[in-house]
C-alpha cells in the first residue's frame, strides 16, 4: 500500500508546475476592477479594434473570454439590436456582472454564458458566428495541443466567411505616445541625472533640442513621434543594459527595485540564449522580446511613465507571473502557425494597437 503512494507521488510531482498553471495559476487584471481600469482602455483602444472588425448590424458575435466586459458592449452597440453578442467566461462573477450592465444600460441584445474551463464547451456546438474575438484567450486554453484542439473544434461554429479575431497581449511592446501624458513630467525626467547619462544623449538632435527648450517643445506633436521613434529603437539596443551597470551601482539606485527580480530572470535567460551578446551586433531572433522587455522596463523607469504598468498591473506581478509571461514571448511567433495548423487561414495582420499583436484569420475547413 505505501509503496503505491509512494508511486503516485512521484508520478505526480513532476505535474506540480503544471497543474499549478493550470488550474490554480492567477495573472493580475482578473477583477473586473482590473480589467475595466481607464489605463487599459486608454492604451488598448477598443473602439479602434471593434471598428477594424467591420461588423455588420444583425450580426451574431461571440466575445470569447469576454471578462467583464471590455469589449463586449461596444460588439453589441456594432450589430445593432438585431445583432446578437454572445459573451463566454468561465467565471460566474463574470456573467452576473455583465448581465447587471446589460439590465442598468438597457442594452438586450448580449447574451452572457458560463462555460467549462477546459476543453470546448458544448454551448459553441449549438450556436454559429458570424466573428469570434478572442483577447488574451489562447494562451490559457491548456497547452499547444489543446489550444489547437479548441479552436480547431470552434472553428465548425464559424459561419462561412466568418472571423476569428485574436488578439495577444506582448509585454515587449513598442512605446506608444498615449504613455506619455503629462509632457512636463517626460521633460523633468530626461533632465535627471539617470535619463541624462543614458536616455538623453541616444536620442536624435531634433529631440535633445526640443527637450532643452522646455515641456511645450517636446509636446509638439513632431518631437513626440521622434521621441517615441528613438525609444522604440533602443528598445533592440543590446548596449543599453551593460552600460547601466556601468553607470549605476547598484543598478537598483536608479531602478525601481519592484522589478528586480524579472530583471535578474530576464538578464539570465538572455545569457542562455545561443548567440547573444552584450554588444552592438545583431540581436538573435530568440532573444529579442526578452531584450526588449527588459530595457523597456528600464525605460519606464527612467522616464516615470506608469501607462503600460498600470494598464497590465506589472505592479502586481509575482515571480511565477514574470516567468509565465516572459516565457509566453518566446511563444508569441508560434501563435500564427498554431491557429494555422488549426484550420484558420491568417487574413491581416492590424498594427492597430502596439500592446497586442492583433490577427483576422478565416477558417478553411478541410
Amino acid at each position: 500500500m505505501l509503496a503505491g503512494i509512494v508511486l503516485v507521488v512521484a508520478a505526480i510531482i513532476p505535474l506540480l508546475p503544471y497543474i499549478e498553471m493550470r488550474y490554480f495559476y492567477r495573472n493580475p487584471g482578473q477583477s473586473a476592477r482590473e480589467q475595466l481600469n481607464p489605463w487599459r482602455r486608454k492604451l488598448m483602444r477598443p473602439q479602434r479594434v471593434v471598428e477594424a472588425m467591420r461588423l455588420q448590424p444583425g450580426m451574431t458575435v461571440l466575445d470569447l473570454g469576454s471578462g467583464y466586459g471590455f469589449f463586449t458592449f461596444l460588439l453589441a452597440q456594432a450589430v445593432g439590436n438585431g445583432g446578437r453578442v454572445f459573451a463566454t467566461d468561465c467565471t460566474p462573477d463574470a456573467a452576473k456582472s455583465l448581465a447587471s450592465q446589460a439590465s442598468q444600460m438597457g442594452v438586450k441584445n448580449v447574451t452572457p454564458v458560463v462555460v467549462q474551463q477546459c476543453g470546448l464547451d458544448a454551448f459553441y456546438k449549438t450556436h454559429t458566428f458570424d466573428a469570434v474575438l478572442a483577447c488574451d484567450v489562447v494562451a490559457y486554453l491548456g497547452d499547444a495541443a489543446e489550444q489547437r484542439a479548441f479552436l480547431s473544434e470552434l472553428g465548425r461554429s464559424l459561419k462561412p466567411n466568418g472571423r476569428l479575431w485574436v488578439l495577444t497581449n506582448r509585454l515587449d511592446a513598442d512605446f506608444d505616445v498615449t504613455e506619455f501624458e503629462d509632457w512636463s513630467v517626460t521633460t523633468e525626467a530626461l533632465r535627471s541625472p539617470g535619463a541624462q547619462s543614458l536616455l538623453a544623449k541616444r536620442l536624435r538632435p531634433q529631440v535633445r533640442a526640443a527637450l532643452a527648450a522646455g515641456p511645450s517643445a517636446l509636446a509638439a506633436e513632431s518631437c513626440r513621434r521622434l521621441l517615441v521613434e528613438d525609444l522604440n529603437r533602443l528598445l533592440e539596443d543590446s548596449t543599453f543594459w551593460p552600460e547601466i551597470t556601468r553607470e549605476f551601482q547598484p543598478p537598483e539606485s536608479y531602478l525601481n527595485p519592484r522589478y528586480e527580480p524579472p530583471r535578474r530572470y530576464l538578464l539570465r535567460k538572455l545569457e542562455q540564449t545561443e548567440g547573444f551578446t552584450w554588444t552592438s551586433q545583431k540581436v538573435p531572433e530568440r532573444a529579442r522580446p526578452l531584450l526588449r522587455l527588459l530595457n523597456r522596463l528600464v525605460i519606464q523607469d527612467l522616464l516615470e511613465t506608469v501607462v503600460f504598468e498600470k494598464a497590465f498591473h506589472l505592479d502586481q506581478y509575482e515571480m511565477k507571473n514574470w516567468q509565465y509571461m516572459s516565457d509566453g514571448l518566446l511563444r508569441l511567433s508560434e501563435t500564427v502557425p498554431l491557429i494555422e495548423k488549426a484550420g484558420y487561414q491568417l487574413v491581416q495582420e492590424h498594427k492597430i494597437l502596439t500592446s497586442h499583436l492583433i490577427c483576422e484569420f478565416r477558417h478553411t475547413p478541410h
